[in-house]
């Protein structure tokens, strides 16, 4: 359902913004749909496999608390949020439009400070949580 949500708004989001004539719409469109669209695509492919990850983390039967393992949770907490974000990013090369450039800093706000809670969870329920892993972006974050 999240992701034919993300793929609706993206759709429109994009669609609408181009209808809108930039001034320099010739030396963005050269680049930005390709460009867009592959972070876009990226982000929601990144996101689906953090996802699947993270459902089959326990085996049928089993209980409790895991660390999350494989892709870049080896690196942070909520890599699922890092692919939600280049998702954004995409829309808004895509889009060259200024109201999806502060929905993708909004974004950014809200899935930092989650991805913080996240990290702050993982260290105090799940036993032997990696100390050094980030929140939300690789070394960094």
């Amino acid at each position: 359902m999240i992701l034919s949500f993300y793929l609706v708004v993206a759709f429109i989001v994009c669609y609408y913004s181009r209808l809108v004539q930039h001034k320099h719409s010739d030396i963005l469109q050269a680049w930005t749909h390709t460009a867009g669209l592959t972070c876009f695509l990226i982000g929601l492919l990144g996101n689906f496999y953090h996802h699947y990850l993270l459902a089959t983390l326990r085996k049928p039967g089993e209980k409790g608390y895991k660390i999350p393992r494989g892709g870049f949770f080896e690196f942070v907490a909520a890599p699922h949020y890092l692919f939600e974000l280049i998702g954004w990013l995409g829309a808004a090369i895509f889009s060259q439009h200024c109201v999806v450039f502060l929905l993708l800093a909004d974004m950014t706000v809200y899935l930092g400070d989650r991805s913080l809670g996240q990290s702050e969870w993982n260290r105090k329920k799940v036993q032997g949580y990696p100390k050094g892993r980030k929140n939300l972006i690789p070394f960094i974050f």
